[in-house]
């Protein structure tokens, strides 16, 4: 490879009608520059000639083109030819390492098309789709030889190498387009894209802006959580991190439902299952229970926050890894770290003030979040036409739980159980257990409540049948959300309710983008609120805009309503 045969392609690209794309580097990295691009791979078609691929070697330790000149030819054409990725975000901080930050035309996310065109498929990982659509594996041999068995790393893998491995990359993210393109067309999502394209930039803008970390409070809470541990070990009988013994306790001594088997026919504790048994805990009276609740606590705050806050911070900042396709629903997931399990302030001594962990990253800022309030509900709402619902919504001081509770013989708090869980799809054996009712009694109150939700409760059986009748449901924008397995489309609803909301949440980031300037740009998005970093003073010229941004749906015919705070008090 030279600059005449960098030139040859660039000619040859002007007339394809896209690119495909893919960077290699020294390590993942890229954001805060630790790591940085050593090539550029391409893959283009020319009709009936076929596929064309290269790999431009930039920045390896040895036999590398020309880096100014090979530039200059290239950054053209990327500029404004439409241009492919898998995992565009981590490609476009790849190339912002060696320049490369000027684009023009759409951009595609083969990522982000396999999501919306399957979320079932248990990857969207190249090698994974390439072998399951294409039948095409990739040859590793030579890589692993140097990344793992001489124990080099990628920095120092010679371009020879890299080449065929870079080049094949590129060419099923090419052909990977093509396929899901048609899938686009026929499935009727083609409307789609622009948005979710705006919002992986949007995504990409956050992350470059990164939150700050509160070290001090961090380290001490890690110091906190460790030695509660090691007491919480040494008074208990069984080990909480021991399965076996954990469902020794829960089925044995408590007394809990089992809500789910493994494929042995075992009671099943896997991540999912444990959310519900930890809401049981917390409302058993078991002295033991609340010392498993807190261990648990303790060793998932320390391990997936407080720990990670600090090694993952760069001068100060964090800047966390947002993920579009991370769930079935649509809605975000985020990891390095995982910033969606922050939760609202309580008294809980391990999580409960975690947002103190964050602050604007310069004191010149607060960080405020505007949080829509009940918003899976008003969308229910909407969709049930539960007219009595909307009348509530349309109070200042909207609260329907306090309403309903009225109508069914229950507290609020009983009200708000059963609300949520019907939205959930959580069965009468779980909502007696977190109320501490027997069966029978709560199974009236909750025939009670369902004949007090007939709209809900017909949107609900609606979405299961089309659900079953034709493998999937489309949210309010026309997303799907598939349902190959009969015995899941129970949560069809549920799914457009989470899926919608997400959808919802997007469209308001992605108006709000109109109003980001050096005063206030978008940190954080955690579930239905998002966070804003703002410089001190101005918030007064935004909040107004905010609000009208977030709260104009009016297709749904709900009023919807935000709450706002400084977000990390």
């Amino acid at each position: 490879m030279d600059l005449a045969d960098v030139k040859r392609h660039v000619v040859a690209m002007a007339d394809a009608p896209y690119i495909a794309v893919d960077t290699e580097t020294t390590g993942f990295d890229v954001k805060t520059g630790k790591d940085y691009l050593t090539g550029i791979s391409i893959a283009y078609r020319l009709g009936p000639l076929g596929i064309f691929s290269a790999y431009f070697p930039l920045r390896h330790e040895s036999d590398n083109l020309p880096v100014d000149e090979t530039l200059a030819l290239l950054k053209p054409i990327l500029r404004d030819k439409i241009l492919i990725f898998h995992n565009r975000k981590f490609d476009l901080f790849s190339l912002k390492t060696i320049g490369i930050t000027e684009f023009n035309a759409m951009h595609y996310d083969t990522i982000l098309m396999a999501h919306i065109v399957n979320e079932e498929w248990p990857s969207k990982q190249l090698d994974w789709l390439g072998k399951k659509l294409l039948k095409q594996g990739k040859d590793r041999d030579e890589i692993e030889l140097w990344t793992k068995k001489m124990k080099l790393g990628w920095a120092s893998v010679p371009p020879n190498i890299m080449e065929p491995y870079a080049k094949q990359d590129a060419e099923i993210t090419l052909q990977l387009f093509e396929i899901f393109s048609g899938d686009f067309q026929r499935e009727d999502l083609t409307d789609l894209w622009p948005d979710e394209v705006a919002f992986n930039t949007t995504l990409y803008t956050m992350e470059s802006e990164g939150v700050g970390v509160n070290i001090p409070f961090c380290e001490k809470k890690v110091a906190i959580g460790e030695e509660r541990m090691d007491s919480i070990e040494s008074i208990l009988s069984f080990k909480v991190s021991s399965n076996k013994e954990l469902g020794e306790f829960f089925f044995d001594e408590l007394k809990m439902p089992v809500l789910k088997l493994t494929p042995g026919g075992k009671p099943s504790l896997d991540k999912h299952v444990m959310e519900d048994y930890e809401d049981m805990l917390e409302a058993s009276d078991n002295p033991v229970a609340s010392l498993v609740l807190e261990y648990r606590g303790w060793q998932k705050s320390v391990s997936s926050l407080y720990r990670p806050m600090l090694e993952l911070n760069d001068n100060g900042l964090v800047r966390c890894n947002f993920k579009q396709h991370g769930t079935k629903t649509g809605r975000l997931s985020c990891e390095k770290p995982n910033l969606q399990q922050i939760p609202r302030k309580t008294d809980k001594e391990w999580n409960g003030d975690a947002r103190q962990a964050f602050n604007a990253g310069d004191d010149e800022f607060d960080l405020i979040g505007y949080d829509y309030s009940q918003l899976e509900l008003r969308l229910a709402t909407s969709y049930g036409q539960e007219h009595r619902l909307i009348e509530e919504f349309l109070k200042d001081d909207a609260d329907p739980f306090t309403a309903y509770s009225q109508i069914i013989g229950a507290t609020r708090q009983e009200t708000k159980t059963f609300f949520y869980a019907n939205i959930y799809g959580a069965g009468v054996s779980k909502i007696a257990y977190t109320l501490g009712r027997p069966i029978d009694e709560t199974k009236e109150i909750h025939d009670r409540f369902l004949s007090s939700i007939p709209g809900i409760n017909r949107a609900s059986r609606r979405a299961a049948d089309l659900a079953n009748s034709r493998g999937y449901v489309r949210y309010w924008t026309g997303r799907r959300r598939h349902f190959p397995y009969r015995e899941n489309t129970y949560r069809a609803f549920n799914s457009i309710l989470q899926g919608g909301a997400a959808e919802l949440v997007k469209q308001a980031m992605l108006k709000m983008r109109q109003i980001e300037n050096d005063d206030i740009k978008m940190v954080l998005q955690i579930h239905d609120e998002i966070v804003f970093k703002v410089r001190r003073g101005t918030l007064d010229r935004y909040d107004s805009r905010i609000r009208e941004i977030m709260t104009d749906f009016p297709q749904f015919g709900v009023r919807f309503a935000v709450e706002s705070k400084v977000w990390n008090q």
